[in-house]
């Protein structure tokens, strides 16, 4: 949390005056580091989404890098700035011997029926949570938890997906003559996921193959996809922020990029993230919201899940320095 403040004190130092339009040049340099991408992808799983977060805290873009949308900014110029913020991070490969660390703070609200028929919603115990998961998805996950405020830890351990290797279990099934479903991994890390926003578009709408690690050509992108496609895509999205994954710097700012071109968005001018920090929202009707640093464009959360950290380390179990 020290380097997300110290983002917002630089870019409120050097902050552009109001009346002073974005720097051209500026614009163009990070738009395009923003089009250097490179990899493809395939449909997401959901092992551990309902336990951890995605965190991203990272270098911060200056005010007159960023597209002013006054104070009701568009949607898309939130997701636009956001692909732009998340393009000048370091989030470098993982090795495949690594597991990702991700801890967040999740509260979820209660719904009480009150004795006239209404629904009262009171706010939910915050709880952080820490997960580790293998960048090849095949090894133990392992998870704990501790109310907010209290050092009191409560051990979990999540059986591998994978105990042993995908080959072996498709032999055994087939000597063994059973039915039962092969071992999905559930990688921390998705390699082919697209950094090309059009790709990633395809992805995130369901036209790459489910659990289909190798998928390197998803569909064209619909021109105009249904209501449910567009919820689709904003699930898709929450998932890969919120469930576990690592995205590197490239499809990091592909995702925003790519939500900024699902029509229907509306904006949120005054939301918190699950661990009630102020920001900057965009959502679909009826599905979640996703939050955004107000003045770093950081990606925080959802209003039940707020992210704090990540990074790769080289044991289970292992807290980053």
């Amino acid at each position: 949390m020290q380097e997300l403040e110290m983002l917002k004190k630089l870019g409120e130092t050097i902050a552009a005056p109001p009346t002073e339009q974005p720097s051209g040049k500026r614009l163009e340099f990070i738009s395009a580091k923003t089009s250097r991408r490179s990899r493809p992808g395939w449909q997401l799983g959901g092992v551990a989404a309902s336990l951890v977060a995605i965190v991203f805290v990272g270098a911060a873009v200056v005010a007159d890098d960023l597209k002013d949308g006054g104070s009701s900014q568009p949607p898309t110029i939130i997701l636009q700035n956001a692909a732009l913020a998340a393009n000048v991070t370091n989030r470098p490969e993982p090795q495949s011997h690594q597991y990702i660390f991700t801890e967040t703070v999740s509260s979820t609200p209660a719904q009480w029926q009150q004795p006239d028929g209404s629904i009262k919603t009171l706010p939910g115990t915050p709880v952080v949570a820490q997960i580790w998961i293998s960048v090849d998805g095949k090894r133990d996950i392992a998870s704990r938890q501790r109310p907010n405020h209290g050092d009191d830890w409560t051990e979990m351990i999540i059986s591998s997906p994978c105990g042993r290797p995908l080959s072996l279990q498709a032999s055994s099934r087939a000597e063994n003559g059973t039915d039962g479903p092969l071992c999905v991994p559930y990688p921390a890390y998705i390699e082919t996921l697209p950094t090309n926003p059009r790709a990633m578009l395809s992805w995130l709408y369901g036209d790459a193959p489910e659990h289909n690690l190798t998928a390197t050509a998803p569909s064209p992108a619909r021109s105009d996809p249904s209501e449910a496609q567009r919820d689709l895509a904003f699930e898709n999205a929450r998932d890969l922020l919120t469930g576990g994954r690592y995205l590197t710097t490239p499809q990091r700012a592909a995702l925003f990029e790519t939500l900024a071109m699902v029509p229907g968005a509306t904006t949120v001018d005054q939301a918190h993230d699950g661990a009630g920090r102020p920001g900057i929202g965009v959502r679909l009707s009826g599905g979640d919201t996703l939050i955004f640093d107000p003045v770093t464009y950081a990606f925080l959360g959802t209003p039940t899940i707020g992210v704090l950290r990540q990074a790769a380390v080289g044991q289970l179990g292992q807290i980053p320095s």
